[in-house]
């Protein structure tokens, strides 16, 4: 209900949506430039917390440098979820600028097409789990900003189990070890992946690391969200893929035979359901036991959970540090 899907307003209102704003809170929109730009205006008669400034710019690029340009000039006075890990060197080395690193609950996910091809055998799955470095992964697609999770489960969830990180430690001979035992030495993987700029250092890397034990990897590039969408996600038209999953507790995914996993489990089905209708202490026992039950199977590789990081002009404070939800609050933002 705290999301966009909760929103609730007047029938006469849904008329024009795409051009009259309809919403609540602290703040009135005052004026929309569709790609451009979003001027929020201080609301008077808020019955809740006063904004600290009357009046926020929320502007729009579609191009990475031309956003860093525009803190790096002066044009806007902060970056709030930074989209290329690349070129946070730009700031992090002067007194005018402030760089936080905070949390999600985003996991950037190597999916594997559970229902057809190679990753049908367990063996294989496993055989990719212990073959790519995921510290060194890290450093190259997000410079070191992502945090280790062996699961589909991030921290802020009850039933996050730490030790699920150790599960497939990096062991090349393992995984060339398992990929002799499954025959399947020299098959080729489809490598569809979206057009995006943290995935694309991802899947170079996990490229080299799948062909150093004996599997050949072709990359494919697809426009994302649109083909990418139709293809992978919608037509399960692929074997391996990469892509950065926000929905809260997503692991229930997993139950889906339908969804692009290709995962179809009983026992996991089961340990859901469990959950579901136990108390919350059964509800979080049943949850560990069915990340357990992924990870045995290693029914995706999880290779990290995506930072939240912002980066300010000197002085500004109040911006989130955490994003673990769809909207950005801008009551508390100010000059100090």
């Amino acid at each position: 209900m705290t999301t966009r899907i909760g929103a609730m307003f007047t029938p006469n209102a849904v008329d024009d949506l795409a051009n009259t704003a309809v919403g609540t809170g602290p703040f009135t929109v005052d004026s929309f430039t569709p790609g451009d730009s979003l001027v929020l205006a201080a609301r008077s008669d808020y019955w809740g917390q006063t904004p600290a400034l009357s009046t926020v710019t929320l502007r729009y690029f579609d191009d990475s440098n031309a956003l860093n340009n525009a803190l790096l000039t002066g044009g806007i006075d902060a970056i709030s979820g930074l989209p290329s890990f690349d070129s946070m060197s730009l700031f992090s080395d002067t007194a005018e600028f402030t760089t936080y690193s905070g949390s999600t609950n985003s996991e950037v996910v190597l999916s594997l097409n559970n229902a057809s091809g190679i990753f049908t055998d367990a063996r294989v799955r496993q055989a990719v789990s212990y073959a790519i470095d995921r510290e060194t992964l890290i450093q190259n697609a997000t410079g070191g900003t992502g945090t280790l999770i062996g699961s589909m489960v991030p921290p802020t969830d009850p039933w996050y189990d730490a030790s699920l990180v150790d599960a497939y430690p990096y062991d090349p001979a393992k995984a060339r070890e398992l990929i002799e035992e499954a025959g399947v030495a020299g098959e080729t993987i489809r490598f569809r992946i979206p057009n995006l700029e943290n995935v694309q250092a991802a899947a170079q890397q996990v490229q080299s690391d799948l062909t150093a034990v004996g599997l050949t990897v072709e990359i494919e590039t697809l426009e994302f969200p649109a083909v990418w969408l139709e293809d992978v996600f919608t037509g399960h038209d692929y074997d391996m893929s990469i892509v950065t999953h926000v929905e809260a507790r997503d692991i229930l995914t997993y139950a889906n035979p339908d969804y692009y996993w290709g995962f179809d489990n009983a026992e996991f089905q089961d340990l859901v359901s469990r959950a579901d209708e136990g108390s919350t202490d059964e509800q979080t026992q049943y949850m560990r036991q069915a990340a357990k039950l992924l990870s045995d199977l290693a029914v995706s590789d999880w290779l990290y959970l995506q930072a939240y990081v912002t980066i300010t002009a000197a002085g500004v404070t109040g911006l989130p540090v955490n994003l673990l939800g769809e909207s950005l609050n801008v009551t508390n933002v100010s000059w100090s």
